[in-house]
């Protein structure tokens, strides 16, 4: 079997603060890493809040909060979505 360990590239963001929020006081755009990711929630002002991450996007949310509470099974979710594509 190949081990894998983080990269130099990776260890940064892996080793970084996971599911903590940036530009917390801003309502229209925050960050976050997932994973080593990053996830943003961002506000389009004709449909409400949607998270976005590793080239996927959720629906519409009412609120910020929202999209940040559902925010980890939203990343959790995508992943296992992309588990199913690699054949």
């Amino acid at each position: 079997m190949v081990s894998i360990s983080p990269s130099l590239a990776g260890k940064g963001n892996l080793d970084a603060p996971q599911q903590v929020w940036r530009n917390s006081d801003d309502s229209v755009m925050q960050t976050a890493l997932f994973a080593g990711q990053q996830m943003i929630v961002v506000k389009d002002d004709n449909v409400g809040y949607t998270l976005r991450f590793l080239g996927f996007q959720s629906s519409p949310m009412s609120s910020i909060e929202q999209a940040k509470h559902i925010a980890p099974e939203f990343a959790r979710r995508i992943m296992g979505r992309m588990i199913d594509m690699v054949s």
